[in-house]
Parts: structure tokens; C-alpha cells; sequence
């Protein structure tokens, strides 16, 4: 099973994302568009795990969860890539959330989860190889995102089933945050 672990958004928040990403989709000469009902912040990538490791996963995720806290999403961005960009919504910093990673992560780890490679990064990811039309202002868009604040109250174990309409995230565990 292909395994993640993340924040998933309450509707408000993803009307938000919803916006962005059509604002976005209007302006974009080709790219594929996540949805917003699939709109989430990982915390960690798992990649391929046995369903016998499910149970450690979870004891870690019960090991690393904290006092539930606010997160700001706002503004925009995109990570470069030849064929198309990654463009997201950014994270405002969050010390708990910064936290709460770093301890999902040693957690993980002290399970025997290798670590991420890779720094963490939080953001919403709106769509993948992206090109902008020529006509279509970048800038002005990142500028206009403006921002949505949501209650951060429960982490998900979520599987990603790979489709060619897009991935299909289902939530197998929630835990709590107090």
C-alpha cells in the first residue's frame, strides 16, 4: 500500500483551495489539477509499506500527536520542473506544526521508517506540470491568493491508489489532537 501521512482540510478550507486552483486552472495552458475534496498537507510519505506495518505506523502517530493548533494557509508558488511546474499554497510558519513534524518524523524513524531525504516544505499542492499561457500573470497570481486559517485538530494515516483520473486518498486512522 502506498502510505501518507497529513493534514486534511476542513470545506472551508478547500472552497479556498478550490478558488485558487480554478483561478489557477484558468490560466494555465496545460497541467493536472488536484482536487480540492483531495486537498491535503503531508507531514509524511511512507511510499510502499506492508499492511503488516500499519499498526507501527499508527503507534508512532499516537507517540507524536500534540495539543491541536491554528495553521494559516496563504500565498502562493511554484517549484520548478522541467515539463511543467508544481504550483502550491504556502504554509504561513507554524511553530506546532514544525513540531509536531519533527516528532512524527523521530517517531517514524525510531519504527524503523527511513527518513525523508528532503527538508520539509508545508504546502498545498494545486497542480503538477503546469505551463502558465503567455497571457496569464504568475505574479499577480501568487499576490492574489490571499489566505484561510484552519483548526488543526487530527493527523490522517492516508492510502494513495494511483488512477489515471488522479490518485484516490482514502483515510484508514485519525488520531487525535488534543
Amino acid at each position: 500500500m502506498r502510505l501518507f501521512i497529513a493534514v486534511n482540510f476542513p470545506e472551508t478550507v478547500k472552497a479556498y483551495i478550490r478558488e485558487a486552483a480554478d483561478r489557477l486552472r484558468r490560466g494555465a495552458a496545460e497541467g493536472r489539477f488536484a482536487g480540492p475534496e483531495s486537498a491535503h498537507l503531508t507531514l509524511a510519505f511512507l511510499g510502499d509499506v506492508a499492511p503488516s506495518r500499519i499498526k507501527d505506523i499508527k503507534a508512532s502517530m499516537d507517540a507524536a500527536a500534540g495539543e491541536h493548533f491554528a495553521l494559516t494557509l496563504a500565498g502562493a508558488g511554484a517549484f520548478r520542473r522541467s515539463g511543467g511546474d508544481i504550483w502550491w499554497i504556502g504554509v504561513e510558519k507554524a511553530p506546532a506544526l514544525a513540531a509536531l513534524q519533527t516528532r512524527l518524523a523521530q517517531a517514524l524513524e525510531s519504527a524503523g521508517f527511513p527518513p525523508e531525504e528532503r527538508a520539509f516544505r508545508p504546502h498545498v499542492t494545486l497542480a503538477r506540470r503546469v505551463v502558465l499561457r503567455p497571457d496569464f500573470d504568475g505574479e499577480a497570481f501568487r499576490r492574489s491568493v490571499g489566505s484561510a486559517v484552519c483548526a488543526v485538530d487530527e493527523i490522517a494515516l492516508m492510502r494513495s491508489d494511483l488512477r489515471p483520473e488522479g490518485p484516490l486518498y482514502t483515510k484508514l486512522y485519525g488520531r487525535e489532537l488534543l
